[in-house]
């Protein structure tokens, strides 16, 4: 998973790199009432610290990106190989959790919150959990406990690029996660959990707000947030009335 410090000013805001400027003014918009500091998202995705450095590095990517001149010469740097994009800090978006661990105890239905599942998939350890799977164990790890790990699946993972709700559902069900879990540890509505993992798009809050439940739950699920919610928020935005998307995707 990227941390703050290795994305781009483009992908901190989300843009293409060839956004005009009325969209990166969106965008900067976007991630200001996303991330702001009444915002309900912010403190549950980072601490204090943490939260403080995104909202500086958000306010200099739109810096750069909507002033020309710097626009160049940031693209023009940004364009060689293992280029940094912003100050010394060695900060990173992992929230910060208090709750304590756990082995679940079922897991729910894929389209029936309520009800239970039982197939089997696999992992992915490319954001920083921790994977026991030597030849003694076999065995990966979450925060919540030890799953049982499956080397295709996890080579399936590495590979997708989109992420509807049902691949989430696949993955959490997979590390032996259930979204009473989830709910606990980040305070999204286990109501929200289920929509999210049914593409539910309806019975879901202003798109700035899922954005950032999608940014919790890849991260719990230990997967790159910002493609997750990326791929989640562009199905989001293709299933749902422009007229009910008002602030923005």
């Amino acid at each position: 998973m990227k941390d703050l410090h290795s994305q781009t000013y483009y992908e901190l805001l989300e843009v293409d790199p060839n956004a005009t400027q009325e969209e990166i003014l969106k965008a900067y918009n976007r991630a200001r009432a996303t991330y702001g500091n009444n915002s309900p998202a912010l403190y549950s995705l980072f601490n204090k610290e943490e939260a403080q450095e995104l909202l500086k590095l958000i306010d200099e990517a739109y810096s750069t990106l909507s002033n020309q001149f710097k626009r160049k010469q940031y693209d023009r740097r940004n364009s060689e190989p293992q280029t940094e994009i912003v100050p010394s800090s060695s900060i990173s978006p992992s929230a910060t959790f208090s709750d304590d661990l756990a082995i679940p105890q079922g897991h729910d239905d894929f389209a029936i919150p309520q009800g239970h599942d039982s197939f089997s998939v696999g992992q992915s350890n490319n954001s920083g959990y921790e994977s026991k799977g030597s030849a003694l164990s076999n065995m990966g790890s979450t925060k919540f406990g030890k799953y049982q790990l499956d080397t295709n699946f996890e080579e399936q993972i590495k590979d997708f690029t989109d992420f509807p709700g049902p691949v989430l559902q696949k993955i959490r069900l997979y590390k032996n996660i259930s979204l009473d879990q989830i709910s606990d540890s980040t305070k999204i509505s286990r109501t929200y959990l289920a929509a999210i993992e049914r593409d539910d798009f309806k019975c879901l809050p202003a798109p700035v707000f899922v954005r950032g439940f999608i940014v919790q739950v890849a991260k719990i699920l230990g997967l790159d947030s910002t493609k997750v919610a990326s791929s989640f928020m562009k199905i989001m935005k293709e299933n749902i009335p422009s007229s009910t998307n008002t602030t923005g995707a």
